[in-house]
């Protein structure tokens, strides 16, 4: 494994592991196995795609950060036994993201989850807050935490110095977070909504794309009709099928546009600025028109 010394940062010296070939992942499971609590983020890539793309698996220990590169590793399925063990505490912040990329490029499950985003709006009673990780850092631990490589390019290899800093400190702090809302999550007996709030977020990062879509559609315009469901299906379906994202078959507003010229009698070439691609536009004109 590649210890990457000149990294340490100067709260929490913590080695930095980069981890690139089978060798070095197989090393990396028989270390993280035996531990009772790590800390978990990722980093992706999802502009173009119908899927986000996984590129870095970060995982933190007391001493240690690994970072797990997913463009050179493609099979990750011996992290299951991890992240699916109840014996580890698998501490992330805004979780439901992580999991989504991990169980739909992997089909990777996290069990046993602590939230520190969901952990504080409990200790400050405010259902709805979403502190960042951020305010977190400064919060518990007094310092600002740097963020410069927020919209990063994570498939670009090699990654750039700033970048692997960027990426360790996102899990080099969230062990010590937890432990100090841990004492204030267990005076206020609210652990088990802590771990009923954290599952149901995991089981919306692992919803069906489909259905997460139709419904927060269903949500913005209301009413909608039949035909457009409909519609709205056969363009995620596209969607998926190509690999592209929804939008780029037709957006939102469009497809109010096509349900309402459904209804009138109109011609083929009606629809050429609707949908702009003519093998997507004659797809769907075979099937709606």
């Amino acid at each position: 494994m590649k210890i990457l010394d000149f990294l340490f940062a100067f709260s929490d010296s913590k080695k930095i592991i980069f981890v690139d070939c089978e060798e070095d992942f197989q090393l990396f499971i028989q270390e993280i196995i035996i531990e009772k609590e790590i800390a978990i983020d990722t980093e992706f890539t999802w502009r173009d795609t119908y899927y986000p793309i996984l590129n870095l698996i970060q995982v933190a220990t007391e001493k240690k950060i690994y970072l797990i590169d997913c463009i050179k590793l493609k099979d990750l399925k011996d992290l299951s036994q991890i992240f699916s063990s109840d014996k580890i505490v698998k501490v992330l912040h805004s979780l439901r993201g992580d999991v989504t990329v991990l169980f739909f490029n992997q089909g990777l499950t996290l069990f046993n989850v602590f939230d520190t985003q969901i952990a504080e709006s409990l200790i400050s009673n405010e259902r709805s807050l979403q502190i960042s990780y951020k305010n977190l850092v400064k919060k518990y631990l007094l310092f600002d935490l740097g963020k410069k490589e927020t919209n990063s390019n994570w498939g670009k290899r090699p990654l750039s110095e700033s970048q692997i800093n960027y990426a360790a400190d996102d899990v080099r702090h969230l062990l010590r977070i937890k432990k100090n809302q841990e004492l204030k999550i267990n005076k206020l007996k609210l652990k088990e909504e802590l771990l009923t709030c954290a599952n149901k977020e995991k089981l919306l990062g692992e919803k069906n794309f489909l259905e997460a879509r139709l419904e927060r559609h269903t949500k913005k315009y209301r009413n909608i009709s039949r035909e457009e469901i409909e519609i709205f299906k056969w363009r995620e379906n596209k969607a998926k099928l190509i690999n592209t994202t929804p939008n780029k078959i037709f957006n939102d507003k469009n497809l109010k546009l096509i349900v309402k010229n459904l209804k009138l009698p109109r011609k083929r070439n009606e629809y050429n600025w609707l949908i702009p691609k003519k093998e997507i536009r004659e797809d769907f004109l075979s099937k709606f028109l």
